[in-house]
């Protein structure tokens, strides 16, 4: 049976882990269960404008794959407070989500949003940006958030371990400076059923301790091994009884390799604007010339030299080996990247060729001003 639903306010429909000082704060009591939201009734993708298809390297690399090598619960706590954040529904705190390292898009349990009209996620410092929901599954209840845009990249990694493997497993309660830590049991095995009725399997429980909906549990490393999600007690005989469960990785990562690449999804960015090397050339190149650089970007972190003179520009020539012919061509070419990739770049310039590595941002939240799909004020 599925888990009861308090209304969504609002009548509208819309359409991929912590830091403590040197002392950790451990929790001695569980908050209380947020009640869940409705929910969607199928697994959908939420509407919009559809990207160009791009290899879904996110947020699945982020996610799934390294363990950090940082045991520090300094280092761990300052990483947790950046990479568990608030969400919101029409100004009202509903619970936390974990944002993908290097992706920016933030994992979360479905029924903290429900069909999620006015969803808004709050950073560390203060800044509210307005989500989409990219994917969800009700029967495991998750859901994949995208910010409208975002320079926020830093998150939580997936750990090596398994659940059931980790040791000294931790959760996290609050967000931002007022997040802490709590200790957590080892956990328990359970059936339980999940949307539309579904049995879940395997699932885990940590006995009397209820884990905050979103958080994610966490081991030694402060790497995720989990997120708490809800569901109903497989013995209850007529009403749901709701109660909170950690999904495994191998489950989560599962549900990040199923986003469609037509999902909604940050724009990678370089932050240059290019011309063809003859204006009169229909075909261009070989190369683009580089004819403004947004200031903080990552072309700009580079020292690439923009000019509208093409003897003092710099020439981008390639893209991890793949030659750029149009500008056309460069947006092709980033729209199959995603923030937080390092690319290869080529450049011909200031007397020289050379090849230098840039870490792709995101398109940060200006007017745009849209042709053919590119972002003609921001540059690439």
């Amino acid at each position: 049976m599925v888990p009861p639903a308090p209304p969504v306010a609002s009548t509208s429909s819309a359409p991929t882990i912590v830091p403590l000082g040197p002392h950790v704060a451990i929790a001695t009591s569980a908050a209380p269960l947020l009640p869940p939201p409705t929910l969607p009734s199928t697994r959908r993708v939420a509407a919009g404008p559809t990207p160009p298809p791009a290899t879904l390297v996110t947020p699945a690399t982020p996610v799934a794959l390294v363990a950090t090598s940082a045991t520090d619960p300094a280092a761990i706590l300052a990483r947790l407070q950046r990479g568990v954040v608030s969400l919101e529904v029409s100004k009202r705190r509903v619970g936390v989500g974990v944002v993908l390292d290097g992706d920016g898009r933030i994992l979360s349990s479905l029924s903290l949003v429900g069909r999620g009209v006015g969803v808004t996620v709050r950073y560390p410092d203060g800044t509210v940006q307005k989500l989409k929901v990219s994917y969800s599954d009700r029967a495991w209840d998750l859901v994949l958030l995208s910010p409208a845009d975002t320079r926020y990249l830093t998150g939580l990694r997936a750990s090596a371990s398994s659940l059931e493997d980790a040791t000294s497993l931790r959760t996290s309660r609050g967000a931002a400076t007022a997040l802490r830590l709590q200790g957590l049991p080892a956990p328990h095995r359970e059936t339980l059923t999940g949307g539309d009725g579904v049995t879940l399997e395997p699932t885990f429980t940590f006995g009397s301790v209820i884990g905050e909906t979103g958080a994610p549990v966490i081991d030694s490393s402060g790497d995720v091994v989990g997120l708490f999600a809800t569901a109903c007690a497989s013995n209850a005989q007529t009403d749901c009884r709701v109660t909170t469960f950690a999904v495994p990785t191998g489950v989560l990562k599962r549900f990040l390799r199923e986003v469609p690449t037509n999902s909604p999804r940050p724009l990678p960015w370089l932050g240059l604007s290019v011309v063809p090397l003859s204006t009169a050339s229909v075909a261009g190149g070989p190369g683009v010339r580089i004819s403004a650089i947004q200031p903080g970007s990552p072309a700009a972190l580079l020292g690439l030299k923009s000019s509208s003179d093409p003897t003092l520009a710099d020439v981008l020539l390639a893209i991890d080996g793949i030659q750029v012919s149009r500008p056309e061509h460069l947006e092709e070419l980033l729209s199959r990247r995603t923030g937080g990739e390092r690319v290869r770049l080529l450049v011909s310039g200031q007397g020289r060729v050379r090849e230098v590595t840039a870490v792709l941002g995101v398109a940060p939240q200006l007017p745009l001003t849209r042709r053919t799909g590119s972002r003609a004020d921001l540059g690439y």
